[in-house]
């Protein structure tokens, strides 16, 4: 469907935040006006803020440079929720009547309004899922107009730590972002990657992020458990850091150069393979690097794993596992993934659009747009900005832009003064005309005065 206005998407990620404009043509590809990115680890954990000061100094920066990139005004953005203590929980609400009755559309909104105030310690439902009714003996998902003596509704409550979206919340405030609408970041990037088959038959999407993996699953197109995990890539990049007594920026390039998940002890010569790093003039063996790394994977597999069994879905999940993430490309994670889950198939998850970014104004590598900002702003529905004539200043602050109003007409002037100091500008060519005017009848007149009583002196003096 294509999107009638541009749409402004933000991702707050715990290596990065980045912001985008863009809309999805009818032709499904993405049109994208403006991409920008600024590191975020410094305050930004396990997907939750907790510096809002900085948080607030970045998003302002992301919002200003899309501005000016793209030439536009944003009165509104969509931002993704995700972190740490995301997870889903069931509840049950339940109507029984005296007699047979018609189910209807009033009934179940009012089982969900009921469901909507469930209260959760410390907690708060950021999106209900209905899952199925139960209608006397029989399950239904769609139980409107059945008749029926009892009504049981089911539901997968995902909620979050009340922190999650109230910090995020106060740096939009103090970055003066006013109107945000607030999206399930996995649920977005579930219904962008995900085949509607492979949601009905049942699947896994695994998001392997820096600081946490998000675990989604699936069966009849429904969304039956989501966990976010605190534990990603970078606890692999910390581990190294600390064993090899390294800075984390150099153990991060040692593991994206060097690093496998499952080591390949095949005999071949790459087992002696020596890795000489570069502060310490240290070497070490490749493989004594590949354990460091697979013991980390491990862990983090084994608690995925631990996830799908605990969801109950283990042998409905017909079209297997997809991942995705920047964690995700590290060598050997998906066949540690399959051999792990039983040999559950396991594939990398493909986005179905093109983006078309011939009309930014930076150059942008499109691999380093992640899907889950894409999805978001593929989930964006209202018209987020408009053209802007304004080229530099803080467009955030409306206040402190200059408001240019109407020319009012002419009037006489109250304090002729203050005329004198009135620009050439300010004046039109009718007012400069008539002064003109005025000047040559003054000079005219100043000379016949002139010879009149120039001639009578002499008439005088004769």
């Amino acid at each position: 469907m294509e999107q009638t206005g541009y749409i402004v998407a933000i991702e707050v990620g715990s290596s990065r935040c980045s912001g985008i404009v863009g809309k999805r043509n009818s032709d499904g590809n993405i049109h994208v006006l403006s991409y920008v990115t600024e590191p975020s680890s410094s305050f930004i954990k396990k997907g939750v803020v907790f510096n809002i000061d900085k948080t607030a100094m970045c998003l302002t920066n992301i919002i200003n440079r899309l501005e000016g990139e793209s030439d536009m005004t944003v009165s509104k953005v969509y931002v993704g929720l995700g972190g740490k203590s995301m997870h889903t929980v069931s509840n049950l609400v339940a109507r029984t009547f005296d007699e047979e009755t018609k189910v209807t559309q009033t009934l179940i909104d009012a089982m969900n309004d009921e469901n909507l105030e469930t209260v959760y310690p410390d907690q708060e439902i950021v999106l209900a899922v209905p899952q199925e009714y139960k209608l006397d003996n029989s399950f239904n998902i769609d139980p409107v107009g059945v008749i029926s003596k009892s009504v049981e509704g089911r539901y997968r409550n995902v909620v979050a730590s009340l922190a999650l979206k109230r910090r995020l919340h106060d740096c939009l405030n103090n970055a003066k972002v006013d109107d945000a609408f607030y999206l399930i970041s996995p649920v977005c990037l579930a219904d962008a990657v995900l085949p509607d088959l492979d949601k009905r038959s049942g699947c896994v999407l695994v998001d392997f992020g820096a600081d946490t993996t998000t675990v989604s699953i699936y069966k009849n197109n429904i969304l039956r458990s989501l966990v976010v995990l605190p534990i990603g890539g970078s606890n692999i990049t910390h581990d190294l850091s600390l064993i090899l007594k390294i800075d984390e920026d150099e153990a991060e390039e040692l593991k994206l150069k060097y690093g496998e998940v499952v080591p390949q002890i095949d005999g071949s010569e790459e087992a002696g393979e020596k890795i000489k790093i570069p502060t310490t003039g240290n070497e070490i063996d490749k493989s004594y690097l590949d354990d460091i790394v697979s013991a980390r994977a491990e862990e983090i597999v084994a608690n995925v794993w631990n996830v799908i069994q605990q969801s109950g879905y283990e042998s409905q999940l017909f079209s297997g596992i997809f991942v995705t993430g920047g964690a995700s490309n590290l060598p050997g994670l998906m066949d540690m993934l399959e051999k792990t889950c039983k040999r559950m198939r396991v594939r990398r998850a493909r986005n179905v659009w093109s983006l078309m970014m011939q009309d930014c104004v930076s150059p942008v590598d499109e691999s380093t747009i992640s899907d889950t900002l894409l999805a978001l702003l593929l989930a964006g529905k209202e018209s987020c900005c408009t053209r802007s004539t304004l080229s530099d200043g803080n467009l955030f602050d409306h206040s402190e832009v200059e408001v240019q109003q109407p020319a009012e007409p002419e009037q006489p002037a109250v304090n002729p003064p203050a005329e004198e100091h009135k620009s050439e500008d300010e004046n039109s060519g009718r007012k400069k005309d008539t002064n003109q005017k005025k000047k040559n009848k003054n000079s005219t007149f100043d000379r016949l005065v002139k010879k009149l009583f120039g001639e009578e002196e002499n008439t005088t003096d004769q």
